[in-house]
């Protein structure tokens, strides 16, 4: 939400030490099914995920910062399909997509293709899934050994 305009946050902004530490453990409580405890904390960790990212993308500044936010949504994601909410699901990997576009990691790519062809795949757009999970397939390969 907040891409283009940082956000006034009530408490100043967290170190990146500490927003990666505190998505370590949101992700911790994901994969024990925990979301009553991942949610309330991705809540908070998005809006100062989001702050920490720069206003301006483009600058190439902040690309750890991209790498957490697309975590964050990573756990939006997956918490929101699990319990559900396709709507929100799309949403978080819509905006997985873009975080990772945004980050360092080369691999975030094709993880962002493959969670959106999910996305293509719970509404039954099957086409789409399954173009998104091939060109997944093709970046994987033709990433350097």
């Amino acid at each position: 939400m907040y891409w283009d305009i940082p956000p006034i946050l009530d408490v100043p902004s967290r170190p990146l030490d500490d927003l990666a530490a505190e998505t370590q453990h949101v992700n911790r409580l994901r994969m024990q099914a925990s979301y009553v405890g991942a949610g309330r904390l991705t809540a908070c960790l998005d809006q100062r995920a989001d702050g920490a990212c720069p206003p301006d993308p483009g600058s190439g500044a902040g690309p750890r910062a991209f790498r957490l936010l697309a975590d964050v949504y990573t756990a939006v994601d997956s918490m929101a399909y699990k319990l559900g909410y396709l709507d929100l699901f799309a949403l978080a990997v819509e905006r997985m997509s873009w975080a990772a576009s945004q980050a360092d990691d080369r691999m975030l790519g094709p993880v962002s293709a493959i969670r959106r062809s999910a996305a293509f795949l719970a509404t039954g757009a099957w086409d789409g899934g399954i173009r998104l999970l091939d060109r997944a397939g093709q970046d994987i390969e033709d990433q350097p050994s």
